[in-house]
């Protein structure tokens, strides 16, 4: 009878390791050792003993998840850092947020709160000030408006109800502030769209891209340029248009958390924000 050869030790640990770099996040060990050829597996537990070598000789990365062991091309934490970042710059969000939209499992509680931590503490993640008993973070400061909105608001029902008018209060506010009243929107002349209407066409093209944009929703820059490429086909003229909504506080910028992840092309469609990074959304600010 003919003797079947067996994998020697370092090339199952090949074909562990390479089935735990073709996963997609963390998989786990017995689903490590389908990759092994059929009928030359060693048992389960020579396969668990394998890939926890592996992990502790740093081939693979073992992930908390409960009582059974997951593995992973790369650290749990360097996982939880980049997808922290992607998250928190679509809108701010608090801890206990965070962990279960992610679905953080107990045992990964520590990591995950190093993980903010060092992340607020690198200035790369902002600690947004209370707000309603809640803290929230964000890879952008926190907006003042938000938390002067809610004494205003009751302020101005208070003076409304001893007789004076909303138009006079927030008269008075604009004045207070020094804050100055917008010309009225220029209409095209002979020489082309004006700045102010390359602006409202800028605004209508948000609404027109995601109606929830006045709840707060943003728009990908690229998606933006690419919808008025017929009416600012000029790219400096939409980035232009797009810089003075900002300017006068009509519109929100958020940038890209880890711009040395963008490629060129990537670039091109997205705005620089002068401090070495691209903005690459834009929202509606709020009044």
């Amino acid at each position: 009878m003919t003797q079947v050869p067996q994998l020697s030790r370092d090339e199952v640990d090949r074909l562990l390791e390479e089935a735990v770099r073709k996963s997609d996040g963390a998989i786990h060990a017995s689903n490590v050792a389908q990759a092994l050829p059929k009928g030359l597996r060693p048992p389960p537990e020579t396969i668990k003993e394998r890939l926890a070598q592996l992990a502790r000789d740093g081939r693979v990365h073992r992930w908390p998840r409960g009582r059974s062991p997951h593995y992973a091309a790369r650290p749990y934490a360097e996982e939880l850092q980049e997808w922290l970042l992607e998250t928190l710059a679509a809108k701010p969000q608090t801890a206990p947020q965070l962990r279960k939209l992610k679905s953080v499992p107990p045992a990964a509680t520590k990591i995950f709160s190093a993980v903010l931590a060092d992340l607020t503490r690198t200035g790369k993640v902002f600690k947004h000030p209370t707000l309603d008993r809640v803290q929230r973070y964000s890879t952008h400061p926190p907006d003042a408006l938000e938390y002067i909105r809610g004494p205003l608001d009751s302020e101005i029902k208070k003076l409304q109800k001893k007789g004076f008018t909303e138009e006079a209060l927030l008269d008075a506010l604009r004045r207070y502030s020094g804050g100055t009243v917008v010309a009225p929107m220029k209409r095209p002349g002979v020489d082309g769209t004006s700045r102010s209407v390359a602006g409202e066409r800028v605004l209508a093209a948000l609404e027109e891209l995601n109606p929830k944009v006045r709840d707060g929703d943003l728009v990908y820059i690229p998606h933006l340029r690419q919808a008025l490429a017929a009416d600012l086909p000029d790219k400096l003229e939409f980035n232009k248009a797009v810089l003075a909504l900002n300017a006068q506080g009509r519109v929100q910028l958020q940038s890209h958390p880890v711009p040395s992840q963008l490629n060129d092309h990537e670039k091109e469609s997205m705005i620089p924000d002068g401090r070495g990074s691209w903005y690459m959304a834009i929202g509606l600010r709020r009044t």
